[in-house]
């Protein structure tokens, strides 16, 4: 295998340090918006996540995908991993 871009190194870096079971991988025809980033994993795209505040409706899914140092690597990760990793606060998001 060739070896990852640095910023995505870093990310596997990371996930391998934290001990985490995620999956790394690369899309080569691109994944820079989240329409296509949720084309090429075959979801539905969910409106931004910040991370530090975590929707607790995302705790729901088996696997989540989040950009990994480029516009054509996606990391998919647990959501409780995720949060984890990112030091995330988990919170109750409503809309009014």
């Amino acid at each position: 295998m060739d070896e990852w871009p640095e910023p995505v190194e870093r990310v596997a870096a990371v996930v391998r340090a934290r001990g985490i079971d995620a999956r790394l991988e690369e899309f080569p025809e691109g994944t820079p918006t989240a329409a296509a980033a949720a084309r090429a994993v075959g979801c539905v795209p969910v409106p931004n996540i910040s991370r530090v505040l975590f929707e607790r409706g995302l705790l729901e899914w088996e696997l989540v995908w989040a950009g990994a140092g480029s516009e054509t690597h996606m990391l998919g990760i647990s959501p409780i991993d995720l949060a984890r990793v990112t030091q995330a606060e988990i919170v109750d998001i409503v809309e009014a």
